[in-house]
């Protein structure tokens, strides 16, 4: 996965495949997306919670952007390929929780799950989980450009949704805001979901490219 700074950070297969297999194990539930029992650094306080799920009934609408527009109606990489984003028709919403800088937690929107390990934050912050409603299984993580002392993790539900399960390449890309390309962050798909690493907030996307 690449830093929003330039920097890339190497992780071997076998250490990502590692670490995602205990976070992604039991995924399997109605929407794809089953968080596993929460330990204590996992742990998050019900009444740290700010903003519930806004369960979209036909009202929320969200301005997705016109870089986010654009990367969604021609989808490349930053060498040109064709990024096949899949296809997703949720409810547009978000899910806002306040987590404790030392002990991490768990925020979760629809099909998309941050997991926070405690210290991975400098200090406690209000964590947003949304999908825009974007027609593709897309989230938006904020506060946008947010970093991380220690990677986070991603995950995103499949269980259901019209895609090749057979097919390799299944990833998790961000948005490069500025060249406005997909950008493969190294995730993997495990059972029913895609997992990864991030180092930092921004605008992700499931899918692949260059097959």
């Amino acid at each position: 996965m690449r830093r929003s700074n330039g920097t890339l950070i190497l992780l071997s297969p076998l250490l990502l495949a590692g670490v995602l297999a205990l976070q992604l194990a039991g995924c399997s539930s109605e929407n794809g997306a089953t968080a596993p029992a929460q330990d204590d650094a996992l742990a998050v306080d019900n009444d740290l919670v700010v903003d519930e799920a806004l369960l979209n009934l036909g009202a929320v609408i969200y301005d997705l952007g016109e870089t986010l527009e654009d990367a969604l109606e021609d989808p490349l990489t930053p060498d040109g390929a064709l990024v096949e984003l899949i296809p997703f028709s949720g409810r547009a919403g978000q899910t806002s929780k306040l987590v404790r800088a030392s002990k991490g937690g768990v925020v979760s929107y629809g099909r998309f799950t941050v997991y926070i390990p405690a210290s991975a934050l400098e200090e406690d912050t209000v964590i947003t989980v949304r999908d825009p409603g974007a027609a593709a299984l897309v989230c938006q993580l904020e506060p946008h450009g947010l970093q991380f002392n220690k990677p986070v993790v991603l995950q995103m539900g499949l269980l259901g949704l019209d895609y090749d399960q057979n097919a390799d390449g299944w990833t998790i890309f961000y948005l490069n805001e500025e060249t406005g390309r997909w950008e493969d962050t190294g995730g993997s798909k495990f059972w029913t979901c895609l997992g990864t690493f991030l180092d930092h907030f921004s605008t992700y996307g499931g899918g692949r490219a260059g097959w």
